[in-house]
């Protein structure tokens, strides 16, 4: 027996019905549930080899959706592949999707109409709903899944026994999606071939099937904003808590200290950090992916209202030929569009992708066997601390992905060297180099308070495993010598200037979703090695980035000559 049924939900196909049963067969056993159908679509589909389920009467996709997914399920098998029976769908896009899902036994796989030629053939009206659909539905999923509306489908068996569709119509589809990502599965998508047939008109009713799917949406788009505002009311008040304030307290008394003997000097001093607590505080605010994601998906369900009028404007030109209903996106290019030009900067989902909350990367997913390592080791950061963790792992015979987001030479402060460092540098192989770059030579230093004039100079001591010397080293020029020295490294891949855009930790490793030159890869390896600096890349992503209790300090830095 298959370990997978091809479902395919009928309604008066049958002009259709034998060329893709046909097309089908190939690729497994085939079962045909038909809605009801007035015309000779379940004996069209018998006489070509399909097993057929009839309905009393037109219940709606969902419903039969729904029985034939009862059916599999009676059957035993691990997989249900689902397909339109309109025949936009290729059948020989079958083993493609079904590849992907034996890869990974975890995801609800989708087929996307949306690549190559799929956008351009779609009615424009249609493409601006599937993308207003496609923005919300990725925001409450996590996932970024271009053509959320696809009936082409690949359900594992165990999705479907732990969470059984329960909405018909074409809600199911925006249902399943849903409730698959908040049950722990994944979604991943898969580009297809779509088959544009002319002159057919969509079994998809915008009146009634658009305003079912819009308002089961909006009801979880409205549970959703309600669980940001408390979570961003709990951010409001948590600098307020004990745990943040008495450090903060702590912090300040030792800020301003040293002017306790001058009242003036010392509410200065307190207004300072205050206000650099302040600074602080609200540019994490507003920098950070999940308030950057809010604030995009806060504009889209704002600006939804005005997608009535415009929607409606578009309908009444469309119904008195003023464009046609097939015409291209091209079209709307043009400016003469204005429904699809809206859509597509507001609801761009594109620019959600990236900004959505990483919990994804953080989520219990069902046991999957992951993909082999391309890496041992990924190490995000390329400055002192990254160039030398990557050069030693690689000298030790390990495979290393270095990625850097910046482009050296890069200005950086941070200039002094301790002599300690030195033996170091030698170990790696670039003390050599850095004595014939002409770096200043030091040997102590020198602090000066200029409101107690007071003055404290040191050297360095002699008789330690180090040198009783250092260097003063402009970053620009130090890091890129540690930074060539160890793209010379076997075993190594320097990827610069990129950016790691997602992780995700698991027992085995990690994956790494890192973008380069405006292409994305996805790379796996075994360790991870966070050398991003004050950034503290992960830290700061997985919420765990805290300040150190007393530890109050602003630094300040000048060249001179």
């Amino acid at each position: 027996m298959s370990d997978h049924l091809i479902l395919i939900p009928v309604f008066n196909e049958a002009a259709t019905l034998d060329r893709i049963v046909s097309g089908v067969r190939r690729h497994g056993t085939v079962l045909v549930v038909d809605d009801g159908s007035t015309d000779r679509s379940a004996a069209v589909a018998g006489a070509a080899g399909a097993d057929v389920l009839r309905l009393d009467r037109r219940r709606g996709k969902g419903e039969a959706l729904r029985r034939g997914a009862r059916d599999a399920l009676a059957r035993g098998v691990d997989r249900v592949v689902t397909l339109d029976g309109d025949g936009q769908h290729d059948p020989d896009d079958i083993p493609r999707l079904l590849r992907v899902a034996a890869e990974t036994p975890d995801a609800l796989v989708i087929g996307s109409r949306l690549g190559g030629e799929g956008a351009r053939v779609m009615p424009p009206g249609r493409l601006a709903a599937l993308r207003v659909a496609g923005f919300f539905i990725n925001w409450l999923t996590g996932a970024s899944i271009a053509d959320t509306q696809s009936g082409f489908r690949v359900y594992p068996a165990g999705l479907l026994q732990a969470v059984p569709p329960r909405h018909g119509g074409f809600v199911l589809e925006t249902e399943m999606l849903i409730r698959a990502a908040a049950a722990g599965w994944r979604l991943v998508e898969v580009p297809i071939t779509t088959i544009h047939m002319r002159g057919r008109q969509s079994r998809f009713r915008p009146a009634r099937d658009g305003i079912a799917v819009g308002v089961y949406l909006a009801g979880h788009i409205l549970r959703r904003w309600g669980r940001e505002m408390l979570t961003v009311a709990a951010a409001l008040l948590r600098p307020f808590s004990a745990e943040r304030r008495r450090p903060r307290h702590r912090a300040q008394a030792a800020f301003a200290a040293s002017y306790r003997g001058n009242p003036a000097a010392w509410a200065v001093a307190t207004g300072v950090f205050t206000l650099n607590c302040l600074v602080d505080t609200w540019r994490g605010w507003w920098r950070d992916p999940r308030a950057r994601c809010l604030r995009m998906v806060g504009t889209a369900t704002v600006a939804t209202p005005l997608l009535l009028p415009l929607a409606l404007v578009h309908a009444l030109r469309a119904r008195r030929g003023l464009h046609p209903a097939g015409a291209v996106e091209a079209a709307s290019d043009s400016g003469s569009d204005r429904l699809a030009a809206f859509v597509r900067r507001v609801y761009c989902q594109q620019g959600l992708a990236p900004l959505l909350p990483e919990a994804r990367s953080t989520r219990r997913w069902p046991a999957a066997r992951p993909r082999p390592a391309d890496h041992d080791v990924l190490v995000v950061g390329g400055g002192p601390g990254g160039a030398t963790a990557a050069t030693l792992l690689a000298r030790g015979g390990l495979s290393v992905a270095l990625v850097e987001r910046e482009a050296f030479p890069r200005f950086h402060v941070g200039e002094s060297l301790l002599p300690a460092n030195l033996p170091l540098l030698e170990r790696l192989g670039v003390l050599d180099r850095i004595r014939q770059q002409g770096f200043i030579t030091k040997y102590g230093a020198a602090f000066h308070d200029q409101e107690s004039e007071l003055e404290y100079t040191f050297y360095f001591r002699e008789g330690r495993p180090w040198p009783h010397y250092s260097f003063e080293v402009p970053r620009a020029e130090f890091d890129q010598i540690l930074l060539d020295h160890a793209r010379q490294q076997p075993g190594l891949t320097l990827l610069q200037p990129a950016v790691v855009e997602e992780v995700r930790l698991d027992a085995d490793g990690v994956d790494a979703r890192v973008r380069e030159g405006g292409a994305t890869r996805d790379i796996r390896a075994r360790f991870l090695v966070d050398a991003s600096g004050r950034d503290a890349f992960l830290a700061s992503r997985r919420g765990r980035r805290r300040p150190v209790p007393g530890l109050g300090k602003v630094a300040i830095f000048a060249h001179f000559r």
